[in-house]
């Protein structure tokens, strides 16, 4: 194998990795923040994997649609949270 093929190939991987990380990054912060760490760890590992198979032209995607995901399904605390009832009050 040629130093120029050994070259290009390192700055293939280098720069996939690069661009997986920087990507995935958005969806792992949104679903930590969220409190859902096995879904924010796969979206930041599909979207690094990804970045290596198709690059930018498939992790971007990726990205994009796990924080959609991540977006639409969020908690509401506000919604689950029962009112309290009124002190001296018995039903």
């Amino acid at each position: 194998m040629d130093p120029e093929q050994i070259g290009y190939l390192v700055g293939v991987l280098v720069g996939a990795l690069f661009v997986g990380c920087v990507l995935g990054v958005v969806p792992l912060l949104m679903g930590l923040k969220q409190k859902r760490n096995g879904l924010a760890w796969s979206a930041f590992g599909v979207t690094v994997l990804s970045s290596f198979i198709l690059g930018i032209i498939l992790a971007l995607p990726v990205m994009i649609i796990f924080t959609v995901v991540l977006w639409v399904t969020r908690k509401k605390a506000t919604a689950e949270v029962p009112p309290m009832p009124k002190a001296g009050s018995e039903g």
